[in-house]
């Protein structure tokens, strides 16, 4: 490839770029020619027919690879809709990376239900969406019901929850959007229904909310969430924690969930570089540890892993959950209870077997 031809498509990919989208090729040609670049590492074919500059691409976020994709997706084909995890990517609903390594688009055709390697298809009658930042989509009511009923529970409550707090919905309106939009039967509503018992848009981001999901399904007592925390050295309400446990005799247990995003994602570190904000995380914990409370911090590989969560959970004290009915008591480690003449002890009981 000639410089000049180098050159020309380097600007091409600047101005893919600038609309927050894939490069689109014009030509056979010039998808040769891309191709070349990629066996080159000059560029990359993150999808079929869809090609992006190496080092830009790499720089990208995977909810960014994928809107990146999706725009370019929706300029070549105006009128499919995307649904399910697309779409809540596109709202803003909160998306595990796992579920962003395929497209989900809206089909009326059963013949094409055999989903490829990079698509996958969910059949409907009438597809029928709207334009959003450019991309055709399902609504977001569709949208967080149909995510609602296509994971488990955590990824069911991480929707719940982001779908409240960018709604400013309550509980009782997330249940009826399950009424209104899934049917009895359908696949996934147990999932959905236990993460509407469960749903706080207080939870920040879908990391806080899996982990929060997590603890439940052990059988551990849910956390209060964003709760202001005195800054024991300079004497004021200086810190916010994701969550907080609280025991019958007062004593606390902090809980911070570590997400990748809070360290990478621009947004989040607000322009600081990764190291500031690994330093103001570390005097942040170290003021916080001074007041005496513990501080558990969780992953993502933490949660995702019973054994260890188990083994984190008990080593803080979290206090467990028991199930009465429909109600639940909160059981403090060594302490027991009794609720309508039933007598409890610190056996862990999983609110989602009982």
């Amino acid at each position: 490839m000639s410089s000049a031809a180098r050159d020309h498509y380097m600007r091409e990919f600047a101005i893919a770029e600038s609309r927050g989208m894939c490069l689109i090729p014009d030509s056979a040609s010039s998808r040769r020619q891309l191709k070349r670049m990629c066996t080159k590492g000059l560029a990359v074919q993150p999808f079929r027919g869809l090609f992006a500059r190496y080092a830009y691409w790499e720089s990208l976020s995977r909810s960014s690879k994928h809107l990146h994709i999706l725009r370019a997706l929706s300029k070549l084909h105006p009128d499919w809709v995307f649904s399910h995890y697309s779409a809540a990517l596109v709202h803003g609903l909160s998306v595990s990376y796992r579920d962003l390594q395929t497209v989900h688009r809206l089909v009326s055709s059963a013949s094409h239900l055999n989903s490829a390697n990079q698509m996958t298809y969910h059949y409907t009658e009438s597809p029928y969406g709207e334009v959003v930042y450019g991309v055709r989509v399902t609504t977001f009511e569709q949208t967080a019901a149909d995510c609602a009923c296509s994971g488990d529970f955590k990824k069911s409550l991480a929707v719940a929850d982001s779908y409240v707090r960018l709604a400013g919905a309550s509980k009782d309106d997330y249940e009826r959007l399950l009424e209104c939009y899934c049917h009895p039967h359908r696949r996934g509503i147990v999932a959905a229904r236990e993460a509407a018992r469960w749903v706080d848009g207080r939870s920040e981001n879908g990391g806080e909310s899996m982990a929060r999901a997590a603890i439940i399904e052990l059988g551990y007592a849910p956390p209060d969430l964003q709760v202001e925390v005195d800054d024991p050295i300079e004497g004021r309400m200086g810190y916010r924690v994701d969550f907080l446990w609280t025991h019958a005799d007062g004593t606390k247990i902090i809980g911070e969930f570590d997400g990748r995003e809070k360290y990478i994602d621009p947004v989040m570190t607000e322009g600081r570089r990764t190291v500031d904000v690994l330093a103001d995380e570390r005097l942040r914990e170290s003021r916080i540890s001074a007041s005496g409370t513990p501080v558990m911090r969780l992953s993502f590989k933490d949660i995702m892993n019973p054994r260890i969560l188990i083994r984190i959970l008990e080593a803080y004290g979290i206090p467990y959950l028991v199930r009465c009915g429909e109600r639940f008591l909160v059981v403090s480690r060594g302490k027991c209870g009794t609720f309508r003449g039933i007598r409890y002890t610190s056996t862990v009981y999983s609110p989602l077997a009982a």
